[in-house]
């Protein structure tokens, strides 16, 4: 296949039969992909260099951009112009690409705009998209046709909103040169870049952060990129005359990566049969985990605006989850497509922070930041009622008692609150105990007994028919209480802390029944029991969900406690003992001689108990194997000498 001057652009078509090359001589050519021989006369009408060409969806139609500022649509069987030029671009057209649906052609340009067309009419779908200050030269869909990722010589990469042109995502700032080339994976969720720098970056596709350190190993300018098909592998092409693959999942955990969330995981509960997990994140999306495999059961559901949600709960008959949202807005969703059930129950006007279903599922419940708790018939949408009022600040909380009578609530006030939904006097004396924010609440299974988490470090446990506290606070935490729930058979309660860890407690006796369930990262926000009792999943700001196995007889006595500064780690199939990983990365046996350096980079993805059986998120997940480890003489020990505050602020940890 040789073109009489320089080959700028390729594409294949959708079927793989055929190759379509632009060239500086101002020509597309046509190629049989098994043959190399060409197909068809050049297809001939730009006045300048073809930049840029690509084929429609449906393989019928190829577009291309050229250096004369128009964009042309072929017929990909004659090879004749399929409509006018696209004039409206001021200089060279650098790079075209279709949308999904067919029905759009983007461009980019070196007059530093995107533009939108129509492909039916080739009219422009709304006004040049502006932002970059440099030349576009790489465009391109999202593979749901919402967004579209551009790429400039500004060293910038940016996310579009399709439909409007109004910025979504970025600039995303990493690369030190000019962006030569920009792609979705094909799931939507990453975007790749390469540049004149050298390097290759991947970046999550709704928050614009970089997910992993930059791939390097070209010694010239990289000038494409793409995913494969199953997004597996990067390829990238290079001004040092070489191809490389890269392993696109090379910085994902194990189980499903991908689909991790971005951002602080806010809520998290299981359906009521046990098989799905759903979780509400800052990142604006909720998602639909399989427990068993830590696979997405859908694509996640994306907010509006990329709004963060902030709770999320099922109905009792797992047909439907509701979410609460930063917007103010309440949301019902089908739980096995994730599709939305209703309109948006728009009411509150500042954050909603907890939402709830009733226990025959006829009413959703939901509390704000506005101070007010609200009624939503759970098949219409519409308020039931006038907002709940009483709170003199923000409600944190809500839940309802088992009979659907009464609901709990807590808010910044410091209170903990009971309304009865029975009668006319609904808001019944707050009771006042906690010396900071109520932050959680929850009945007892049976209704006898109400629980409330605080940002004074305790939980307090109270008569739900008295409102009188029963027994002392609970303490332990060293941090404020973000979250506490009870099992499914109302003898153990679940709390997760700022202080990033999890606490089971006799319901009873308010007495520990285990050490502390270390592993997360950060604080952690939100935790759930499953249906069966035998697992807690949770959530933290950490990004990561996790989901641990209880023991099946939960010790009513606190083992011996471990330094506070050290984190129990689980070692696969090593001798029994007591083993922790400090502060300093170094993990210990009980004696305190050193084994193995763990980097930092990978504490948040330590399995480091026993009990842990899963990690879901967009972090490297790490598993300590020291089966064939040998012993070491005296002067390993000296490994043990740390750095001054001064060396480890400077050069890090001593290396091993």
């Amino acid at each position: 296949m040789v073109h009489p001057a320089r080959v700028d652009s390729i594409a294949y078509s959708p079927n793989g039969r055929r190759i379509a090359s632009a060239s500086k001589d101002g020509a597309i050519r046509i190629w049989d992909s098994q043959t190399g021989m060409p197909v068809s006369e050049p297809l001939r009408g730009h006045t300048g260099t073809v930049w840029a060409v690509v084929y429609s969806p449906d393989g019928r139609y190829i577009a291309s951009g050229s250096a004369d500022e128009t964009i042309r649509l072929w017929d990909a069987q004659t090879g004749m112009p399929a409509l006018q030029p696209f004039t409206g671009h001021d200089d060279i057209v650098s790079s075209v690409a279709y949308s999904p649906n067919g029905r759009y052609v983007v461009s980019g340009s070196v007059d530093g705009t995107v533009r939108v067309w129509d492909a039916q009419t080739g009219r422009a779908a709304f006004g040049p998209i502006t932002g970059h200050t440099d030349t576009v030269r790489s465009v391109a869909y999202s593979p749901d046709g919402k967004h579209i990722v551009s790429g400039s010589y500004d060293s910038a990469v940016r996310i579009w909103d399709a439909r409007t042109g109004r910025a979504a995502v970025g600039p995303m700032a990493g690369h030190t040169q000019k962006v030569n080339s920009v792609a979705f994976s094909p799931d939507g969720t990453f975007v790749v870049s390469c540049s004149e720098d050298k390097t290759v970056q991947i970046w999550d596709a709704r928050t614009g952060q970089a997910v992993s350190e930059r791939l390097e190993g070209h010694t010239a300018a990289v000038v494409s990129v793409g995913y494969s098909p199953d997004g597996k592998c990067i390829a990238t092409g290079s001004g040092d005359n070489t191809i490389r693959l890269w392993d696109a999942q090379m910085d994902r955990p194990a189980s499903n990566s991908a689909a991790g969330h971005s951002a602080t995981i806010w809520g998290i509960a299981y359906s009521p049969d046990g098989k799905f997990l759903a979780s509400g994140s800052g990142d604006g999306t909720v998602r639909v985990w399989d427990p068993q495999t830590g696979d997405l059961s859908f694509p996640p559901i994306q907010m509006d605006n990329n709004t963060p949600v902030h709770s999320i709960a099922y109905s009792p008959d797992g047909e439907y989850f509701v979410s609460g949202s930063e917007d103010g807005t309440v949301r019902l969703w089908h739980a096995h497509t994730g599709q939305p059930a209703s309109n948006a129950m728009s009411g509150h006007t500042r954050i909603v922070y907890s939402v709830a279903f009733s226990p025959d599922g006829s009413t959703i419940v939901s509390c704000s930041g506005d101070k007010t708790i609200q009624l939503w018939n759970a098949r219409t949408g519409e308020p039931r009622g006038e907002p709940l009022t009483g709170h003199t600040d923000e409600v944190n909380a809500v839940a309802w008692s088992p009979d659907g009578k009464y609901l709990v609530s807590g808010g910044d006030d410091n209170t903990v609150r009971v309304w009865d939904l029975t009668g006319s006097q609904r808001a019944l004396e707050p009771m006042a105990g906690h010396t900071d924010v109520v932050l959680s609440v929850a009945y007892s299974p049976d209704g006898r007994h109400i629980a409330s988490g605080s940002g004074d470090k305790t939980i307090r446990l109270w008569d739900a028919e008295t409102r009188q506290p029963v027994g002392k606070p609970i303490t332990g935490h060293i941090q404020s209480v973000k979250t506490i729930v009870y099992s499914p058979d109302g003898s153990c309660i679940a709390s997760g802390s700022n202080d990033y860890t999890i606490r089971l407690w006799n319901a009873q006796t308010g007495e520990p029944l285990s050490s502390p369930i270390i592993g997360h990262g950060a604080p952690v926000t939100s935790v759930a029991f499953s249906p069966t009792g035998d697992r807690i999943a949770s959530g933290s700001r950490d990004t990561t969900v996790r989901i641990w196995k209880l023991p099946q007889e939960k010790s009513t006595q606190m083992p011996r406690t471990r330094p506070t500064l050290d984190v129990p780690v689980y070692l696969h199939d090593y001798p029994h003992g007591v083993y922790t990983i400090g502060s300093d990365g170094w993990i210990r046996n009980s004696a305190g001689h050193l084994l193995l350096w763990v980097p930092y980079t990978h504490h948040t993805g330590l399995y480091s108990s026993a009990s842990l059986e899963r990690i879901i998120g967009n972090i490297a997940t790490t598993k300590v194997e020291l089966t064939k480890a040998v012993a070491h003489g005296e002067n390993w020990l000296k490994c043990r000498d740390t750095p001054s505050r001064g060396e480890a602020h400077r050069y890090g940890p001593w290396p091993v």
